[in-house]
């Protein structure tokens, strides 16, 4: 019926007969590009892997294979791949960035640090996706703990990137951690009279789970007394 014909469809790469047709020809490349495509990247991993085996490997198809592997929510396998198509085209951007992501998703913040930090070496300020590489940068230095680091970065990309509000929100989180609660109160004050940021920022109105109103209410509570609470900043 319908249903097995569209299975079928799904798994032709399977067959003998896929086999003996593909057989010296890019047919099996052109499947994986379509599987690829429709978003199928079960069967796109497949046949991509078997191309492996069968040629010379290039920093596109291991980054599709990487790519294939995260949407499919595996992980390590995505960033191993990233890493081989890294060591084929070093410093790719796209390829770093994805490196970074796989390593927070993992839970390795000092090595998606490191990735960040390597990628924004190759960016140019003003960058298309420079706003969001500054942003995940400093939200992994705030993940870590390093929260002066974070502030002295944050600082730096402000000037460059004005209007892009999230990055004083960004800000007054790590005045809180450093128990600079006005500057903290300042900063939010600051974000909510600020016009929204152009539609090309990568904007988000949580952070850490918490928005700038439930921060502020927050902030307010200790702000009278800063000398209330000793903390350490790094």
């Amino acid at each position: 019926d319908f249903n097995d014909m569209f299975k079928l469809s799904l798994n032709i790469h399977k067959t003998t007969f896929f086999d003996v047709l593909a057989s010296g020809s890019d047919i099996k490349l052109q499947a994986a590009e379509y599987y690829f495509t429709k978003k199928f990247y079960v069967q796109a991993i497949e046949v991509y892997e078997e191309l492996i085996q069968e040629q010379e490997p290039s920093a596109a198809l291991y980054q599709k294979i990487g790519f294939s592997y995260q949407k499919n929510a595996q992980i390590n396998q995505a960033l191993n791949a990233y890493i081989k198509a890294d060591l084929i085209l070093p410093d790719d951007l796209w390829t770093v960035k994805k490196i970074a992501i796989c390593y927070r998703l993992s839970g390795d913040y000092e090595k998606a640090l490191e990735a960040y930090q390597q990628a924004a070496k190759n960016t140019v300020p003003g960058q298309g996706f420079g706003p969001i590489l500054v942003k995940k940068t400093a939200t992994t230095l705030m993940e870590l703990q390093h929260f002066q680091e974070a502030l002295r970065h944050l600082k730096y990309y402000q000037a460059i990137y004005p209007d892009f509000k999230d990055l004083i929100f960004l800000q007054a989180i790590c005045h809180l951690n450093c128990g600079r609660y006005s500057q903290a109160l300042a900063h939010l004050q600051i974000y909510l009279e600020m016009p929204a940021s152009p539609d090309w920022y990568p904007t988000e109105t949580r952070y850490f789970g918490v928005s700038p109103e439930e921060l502020i209410a927050r902030v307010e509570k200790v702000a009278i007394d800063e000398k209330a609470r000793l903390t350490v900043c790094i």
